[in-house]
């Protein structure tokens, strides 16, 4: 079957491959817009002539009848289709029986699968039974098994008077599911196949060790008193001889069966077979549109339907429903650097440790990523509350993956819906507000408030203002530069470059606030590049002779941009600035997205002749063996291990280590956020070499530092 699939990316190829992979399908077609042949694979599928497009395959009298089904089903949702017939290898034509799925929508598919089975030999079977053949037909009209399976009993039972049939099904154990033809007593001697079942279950055998309570005389020992004294049964097996249940012919009085039995059985259980793998097939990529296929919770699909239902519902006085939404807090930075396998290992467990929290009533879903939904059908404040409490507590304990052992926190927004038949979109919007307002402290939970409605509203005027500015940045955009110190003698070395914004009529907005709004837009791309020419510029202006670098952070929409390279060489050549006094800083998570693509980049850089720092050092996942391979020339130690280093030991035990670690690779250390005399010394005496920070200088204009350049000597902070 993976021959279709190689159109796809690997996660669109786990999507389609989940649906299908254990069932064996003759033919795989992948079909994109207006009927376009994206592939054909499957079992046989290879063997069919090349086409353009599925009308090119399918015979003209059945293809608008299935190009209706297909195009017109509704995304997500299985469509059963009639039998048709393709192609086949040397002119002739095979008849096929299938499904499709609209994924035309789907980020990681983006095509219409359509699977099908070769029934070619059974066609020609029921061409010579009019009757079966119409039944083999409504297979694919929708209709309950329960109810197909009776029509096919029936149409078996005419053809051999003085006998009935009756269909077995497997479901932890053998279990009748139709014999409308039988004595009235008939269906209380077996246990009764239930209607609503996922799926009709394969039991663990094959034709050749079926167990005796499916043999003949087992199936007939229940009716011996009652005058049967012939049966004959044949096993369901499906298409690779997994075991589906069993289909019986029984006759009324005494007496041998009927000649021609045999073939009437056989063509029974022929079509049975068919209609039970056809309905296992439907019945489990219906569970896959509603379900997440690495979780096997509930999707979003299937959570709002459920969210839709429950906010209808009536409930008792002083109970209302409630809905949550969990984020995990730095997931990302798990992926960047141990890798997708293993951020989809945490996120199983993560699933499992949620859904142990919940009650049966209650709704666990995975909405997307790392984020995930509950519905509460009835609750109050504080039992939401403690539902909180006790999911962040099952995250809390460490979760093994491979080697690692990691710690993980989540971010929780909850609303309790106050409003009778409160919409589905405006409850998720209010959920997803409070999430939004839980994650700027992590690792809590946060009600929902009207007032966050009105905040969630500055926030989207603040994008609007972001995306007017952006365009000209040099109205209300400004660069400072803060003084980098060499620890030993107070020597400044260099500068970074800070972004800030100044909006007439509020002032300057806090960078915490609007750069995580430029990066959720991809406006952080141009903003980017306007604050690394003005570095450019501003450092070419200070006086060559005081040798003074200028630091530029880089966003991860930056540096992933294959042009970056070319963009940071065009401004130095425009500035006349010396390659060798630019430093580019750049983030653990920007880095250790994937360390060979970045180490390549990173090389692009070091031939222009600039210096590369990895930034905010030891709060991410970086290991020796990637440092190794990284073209570095400095490490920052982030700020989290200066605040209080003189009298943490822990901090200090950090500190040390990252700047032995830095002199093995021949990197230099730079200490962020210095602000008291106690710091710089601590920091001093560990070995650190360069500092910054309030203590030694505040961010200043470029025009101090325009024509002589920044003062080559600081103030002595001891």
């Amino acid at each position: 079957m993976t021959n279709a699939l190689w159109p796809l990316c690997d996660r669109g190829r786990s999507v389609v491959g989940g649906l299908l992979g254990t069932y064996g399908v003759d033919y795989l077609f992948l079909i994109g817009a207006q009927g376009l042949l994206v592939s054909c694979g499957g079992q046989l599928g290879p063997s069919l002539p090349r086409a353009r497009t599925l009308r090119d395959l399918v015979h003209p009298e059945e293809y608008p009848p299935l190009w209706a089904r297909v195009s017109g089903g509704d995304a997500a949702v299985p469509v059963p289709l009639p039998p048709f017939r393709v192609r086949g290898p040397e002119d002739g034509w095979h008849w096929l029986q299938g499904s499709s799925l609209n994924l035309l929508e789907h980020p990681e598919v983006g095509v219409t699968v359509l699977s099908a089975h070769d029934v070619t030999a059974l066609k020609a079977a029921q061409l010579e039974q009019d009757a079966l053949g119409t039944l083999l037909r409504q297979t694919t009209a929708g209709q309950g098994l329960r109810h197909l399976l009776a029509d096919l009993v029936r149409t078996a039972d005419e053809q051999v008077p003085h006998h009935f049939c009756a269909v077995f099904l497997w479901q932890d154990g053998l279990r009748l599911a139709a014999a409308p033809g039988a004595p009235q007593d008939f269906a209380a001697l077996f246990p009764d196949w239930p209607e609503d079942a996922p799926a009709p279950a394969t039991g663990p055998w094959s034709a050749g060790s079926l167990p005796a309570q499916v043999t003949p005389a087992a199936l007939a020992a229940p009716l011996r008193r009652r005058g049967v004294a012939e049966v004959m049964s044949m096993p369901l097996l499906g298409r690779h001889g997994q075991y589906l249940g069993a289909v019986a012919l029984y006759r009324r009085n005494s007496g041998p069966l009927t000649p021609g039995a045999a073939e009437v059985l056989a063509h029974a259980r022929r079509l049975v077979t068919v209609a039970t793998e056809q309905h296992r097939l439907t019945r489990q990529l219906d569970h896959q549109a509603h379900h997440d296929m690495l979780t096997g919770l509930p999707n979003r699909r299937l959570f709002t339907e459920r969210l839709r239902r429950t906010l209808g519902a009536l409930r008792p006085p002083g109970q209302r429903p409630g809905l949550m939404f969990l984020d995990l807090d730095h997931f990302k930075e798990i992926n960047d650097t141990l890798g997708h396998p293993a951020g989809d290992e945490v996120l199983r467990l993560t699933a499992g440790r949620l859904a142990a929290c919940l009650r049966p009533h209650e709704t666990l879903a995975r909405l997307g990523g790392d984020e995930f939904g509950v519905i509460l059908p009835q609750t109050d404040e504080a039992a939401a509350a403690r539902l909180a409490q006790r999911l962040l507590a099952a995250l809390s304990p460490p979760l093994r993956v491979g080697e690692a052992e990691l710690y993980l926190g989540a971010s929780i927004g909850i609303l309790l819906a106050t409003d009778p038949g409160q919409d589905v979109q405006t409850a998720l919007r209010y959920a997803d507000i409070a999430m939004y307002r839980a994650k700027q402290r992590r690792n809590t939970f946060v009600f929902f408030e009207a007032e966050m409605t009105r905040q969630s509203g500055e926030r989207l005027h603040l994008v609007s203002l972001l995306r007017r500015a952006v365009p000209r940045p040099h109205e209300t955009f400004g660069v400072l530069y803060q003084p980098q110190v060499r620890l030993e003698d107070g020597v400044r070395t260099g500068s970074e470059a800070l972004l800030r914004w100044t909006l007439p009529d509020r002032g300057p907005v806090p960078p915490d606030l609007f750069i995580p709004l430029a990066e959720e837009t991809g406006l952080i791309v141009p903003l980017g590049e306007w604050v690394l020419a003005q570095a450019c510029a501003h450092g070419a202006a200070w006086s060559p002779g005081a040798a003074l670098s200028v630091a530029v952070n880089v966003s991860a929409l930056q540096f992933a941009r294959t042009d970056f390279a070319a963009t940071v060489r065009c401004w130095l050549e425009r500035s006349g600035l010396d390659p060798a006094r630019l430093e580019l800083e750049l983030t653990e998570r920007v880095v250790l997205d994937d360390v060979g693509r970045s180490a390549a980049r990173m090389a692009e850089l070091r031939a222009l002749g600039v210096r590369l720092a990895l930034d905010d050092f030891g709060t991410g996942y970086s290991s020796l063996s990637c440092l190794s391979r990284l073209p570095l020339d400095t490490l920052k130690v982030d700020r989290s291990f200066v605040r209080g280093v003189h009298a943490d030991a822990a901090s200090g035990a950090v500190v040390r280590a990252i700047v032995g670690l830095a002199r093995s690779f021949g990197l230099r250390t730079v200490a962020e956020g210095i602000e008291t005399p106690e710091e710089y010394r601590a920091l001093r005496d560990l070995g650190c070499e360069t500092g910054q920070g309030y203590l030694l200088g505040l961010p200043e204009a470029p025009a101090a530092g325009e024509g002589a350049g920044p003062s080559g000597a600081a103030r002595p902070p001891v």
